[in-house]
């Protein structure tokens, strides 16, 4: 019976142990918990407060952020015309290449020239009739094959515009890009714009790490919880059997210890009718038992 009771208060103590344990991790984790979800609500106050200003700030200079963003759209449409003519003009290039090469068709300049030539000789020097018919006939023919290299002219010709196009959507291109930095150099509202955005990013992102962690500590908190409610439905069990395992051995002793008074009284009852002394012992007994 002594070993079934010790049993019972070891592991009654033993489970009482963990209960107090349990205890303190979930005072822990809550006040831990807490923390983090303050923090939320703190930097939740933040970005609202920091969104408010972004908003004053945006009001004040009249929209400068959607003036940027027009005219770097602009700026854009100029430079994807300007790649667009590049590639064009480089296959014109190609085109024009490719003719001289085939021996499809002279220089025109070539051919301009050596007519200039010509007349230049007419002009100036004392030919024969005959030298001069020749020559002007010459002319004529060397005209005759400059007005056939109208492909290799309108290829000059469509060069010519496609160079002169890129200059010019270049030159708008440069004038957009200058209308955004003087935006940009003028407006500190702006560069201030940015920086509150990156605030805000920054901060939320502060909240959401936050709230994860609250999460996770309140997952952590009800796991113990469940647990430490577990370990107290034991606890009270054990606790009635480990009661009930106390009055059984104090009626034990109760039992033992009336057994052996009422043997002593006996004793001094038989001492009574021999006429024997009666020890101050024997006295307290008869006295109690008199009581």
């Amino acid at each position: 019976m002594a070993d079934e009771k010790e049993s019972l208060e070891s592991e009654f103590n033993k489970l009482k142990g963990e209960i107090d344990s349990l205890k303190t991790t979930l005072d822990e984790i809550d006040q831990e918990k807490e923390v983090w979800f303050k923090k939320k609500e703190d930097l939740k106050i933040v970005v609202n407060q920091l969104i408010s200003r972004i908003k004053s700030v945006k009001e004040e200079k009249g929209g400068v952020s959607e003036k940027v963003e027009e005219f770097k759209k602009e700026r854009e449409k100029y430079n994807s015309r300007v790649r667009a003519l590049i590639a064009k003009i480089k296959s014109l290039y190609q085109q024009k290449k490719a003719l001289i090469g085939k021996n499809k068709v002279t220089n025109p300049e070539q051919i301009k020239k050596k007519i200039e030539q010509i007349e230049h000789s007419i002009e100036t020097e004392a030919l024969s009739f005959n030298k001069e018919k020749k020559l002007m006939e010459e002319i004529k023919k060397l005209k005759k094959e400059y007005n056939e290299s109208s492909e290799f002219l309108s290829l000059i010709k469509n060069i010519d515009q496609a160079s002169k196009e890129i200059e010019e959507n270049k030159e708008k291109a440069t004038e957009y890009h200058k209308k955004i930095q003087g935006i940009l150099k003028d407006g500190q509202s702006y560069e201030e714009f940015i920086k509150i955005s990156k605030e805000i990013n920054e901060a939320r992102k502060e909240q959401e790490d936050a709230f994860e962690k609250f999460i996770s500590l309140k997952r952590k908190f009800n796991e113990n919880s469940d647990n430490l409610k577990a370990k107290l439905k034991i606890f009270n069990k054990l606790k009635k059997k480990v009661d009930k395992a106390k009055k059984k051995k104090i009626k034990e002793r109760q039992d033992k210890g009336s057994e052996k008074l009422e043997k002593k009284i006996k004793e001094v009852e038989e001492k009574l009718k021999k006429g024997e002394k009666l020890t101050r012992e024997d006295l307290i007994v008869y006295q109690g038992n008199k009581k």
